[in-house]
């Protein structure tokens, strides 16, 4: 069997078929496409390293007339069905979607720019496991910028950014939580924690919280409440005793900033009864979730939650028991959208 090449050869005219030699552009051609065959498979693609990194982790929307910007702080694998009240309904729905174990879950971290405050939702997990310090200042933002910090609860995963090693990493915001918040992880005494996981959460949330304490720059809020012009405070008790979302109203455009109120969404938004392990009090968790995700889907509300795949940023509308996700359609340019 003859090769492409040997076949090039037969088909490219020898210098005796032509009473004139031929000129050299077409003795060049021929050459160049004897190389290209005839190369080593060496220098095919398969030797260029990927590059096995994302890019830049933020994502910008306009929200009336504030700016909306969302931090990736990372993700973590979880056997998600170990830690959820139903595992087996857990395991059917990830399999009914080809979803694989372990669950990747998000962590997302969200600012408002009001044209006026920089004002954000939690902190992630902190410098030594996040990525929030190094892709805020990717999207143009220092932590000595940001105003005010809500902390929808004292979770480590939500907490864990505001300091590192006693110091604020956001020397000129102030911290706001709710008061029940405050008084249960701040205020209780160690010994009098039901379970060595509290215990150590109230620890962490001292580590990080009692240097905003010590500043001065600390407030608590009890119940609903307006914080700055355009965002309200909305009681979420059940994830943990004092667990608050936070509702932004720019224009006609409203966002719901919900916190743990879901761990999972491809199983929690189908299936809202199904509570976690994280959970202080479960019943009272669930009876938030379906109250909160009935009020944004009856109001047309886009919900943020900090676990939910990045960006975390959607819309639902009521399905069955339960709620269909619909994730906000990615727009390239950063401008205001009608509702």
């Amino acid at each position: 069997m003859q090769t492409p090449a040997l076949l090039l050869v037969k088909q490219c005219p020898s210098r005796h078929s032509f009473q004139k030699r031929p000129s050299t552009p077409f003795w060049i051609s021929c050459f160049a496409i004897l190389l290209a065959i005839t190369l080593p498979d060496s220098l095919h693609a398969e030797d260029v390293p990927m590059a096995k990194t994302q890019s830049d982790g933020y994502y910008r929307m306009m929200l009336g007339e504030f700016e909306l910007t969302v931090f990736s702080d990372g993700t973590s694998p979880k056997a998600i069905d170990q830690i959820m009240s139903d595992p087996a309904k857990v395991r059917a729905e990830f399999e009914k979607i080809h979803l694989p174990m372990p669950y990747q879950s998000s962590y997302n971290v969200f600012l408002i720019h009001t044209g006026k405050k920089l004002v954000m939702f939690d902190t992630g997990r902190g410098i030594k496991n996040g990525h929030l310090q190094e892709n805020l200042r990717k999207s143009g933002y220092e932590p000595s910028q940001i105003d005010a910090i809500l902390i929808t609860h004292m979770h480590g995963d939500h907490v864990g950014g505001l300091s590192h090693q006693g110091k604020r990493q956001f020397p000129n915001a102030t911290v706001y939580a709710s008061k029940q918040e405050a008084d249960f992880w701040l205020k209780t005494k160690p010994e009098d924690f039901s379970s060595d996981r509290w215990k150590g959460n109230a620890l962490r949330a001292h580590a990080t919280v009692d240097p905003y304490i010590e500043a001065g720059k600390f407030k608590t809020f009890d119940g609903i409440q307006q914080l700055f012009p355009g965002i309200s405070t909305l009681p979420t008790h059940g994830h943990t005793p004092g667990h608050s979302a936070y509702l932004v109203q720019s224009q006609n455009r409203n966002i719901l900033f919900i916190g743990d109120t879901i761990h999972c969404a491809e199983v929690q938004f189908p299936h809202p009864a199904i509570t976690i392990q994280y959970d202080y009090e479960p019943d009272h968790a669930k009876a938030a979730r379906l109250k909160l995700l009935a009020t944004a889907a009856d109001n047309g509300y886009i919900i943020a939650g900090p676990h939910i795949s990045y960006p975390g940023i959607g819309h639902l509308s009521k399905l069955d028991d339960g709620f269909r996700w619909v994730p906000v359609q990615y727009q390239y340019e950063v401008k205001s959208q009608t509702k």
